[in-house]
C-alpha cells in the first residue's frame, strides 16, 4: 500500500512539473517539444477521466496553432510534418474534433513542397521517412472524414 502511495505522490509530481514547464519548451514539435506535450495530456486526461488535463492540453494546443511558422523545418521530430502528424492523430482517435485539411491547409503546402529527390536524410527523425509518415497519415485522414486528400490539390 505505502509504494502505491509514493508512486501517485511521483506521478502527480511529475504531472505538475511537466505542466509548469510546458510554457518555458521552445520546440513546438512532436518528439521534443508541446506537440509530444499534448499527445501526452490527452491521453492522461482519457485515462484519468480528468477534464483538467483536456483543458490543459486544448490551451497547448491553441497556443501550439498561433505560434506555427513558416520558418519550421520540415522534421518529423520538431518539425512540421510531425506537428501535422500529430494533429492527425489527435483528429483519428477523437481527442479533438475538427478538419483536419483546414487545420494543415498551410502545413500540408509546404510539407508537399520538399522534393524527395532532394532529400539525403531518409531517417524518422528529421528526414524523408518522417515525411512519409506525416503524408501517410494525412491520407489516411482525408479518407476518414471523406475529404479530398489535400495534397491533390496543392500545386
Amino acid at each position: 500500500m505505502k509504494n502505491s502511495k509514493v508512486s501517485f505522490t511521483t506521478n502527480q509530481k511529475i504531472i505538475h512539473h511537466l505542466m509548469l514547464e510546458s510554457n518555458q519548451l521552445k520546440s513546438l514539435g512532436l518528439l521534443d517539444g508541446k506537440m509530444g506535450l499534448i499527445i501526452f495530456f490527452y491521453h492522461y486526461a482519457r485515462h484519468t477521466d480528468n477534464i483538467i488535463f483536456e483543458d490543459f492540453a486544448d490551451d497547448l494546443l491553441d497556443g501550439l496553432l498561433e505560434n506555427i511558422h513558416k520558418e519550421l523545418p520540415l522534421t518529423f521530430t520538431s518539425g512540421l510534418s510531425g506537428i501535422a502528424w500529430g494533429i492527425e492523430y489527435l483528429i483519428q482517435n477523437r481527442f479533438i474534433e475538427g478538419d483536419s485539411n483546414e487545420i494543415c491547409e498551410e502545413l500540408d503546402k509546404k510539407i508537399i513542397s520538399a522534393d524527395p529527390r532532394h532529400l539525403e536524410d531518409y531517417s524518422l527523425e528529421t528526414g524523408l521517412e518522417g515525411i512519409a509518415h506525416c503524408v501517410i497519415a494525412r491520407i489516411n485522414g482525408a479518407i476518414r472524414q471523406n475529404n479530398p486528400i489535400s495534397f491533390d490539390r496543392i500545386s
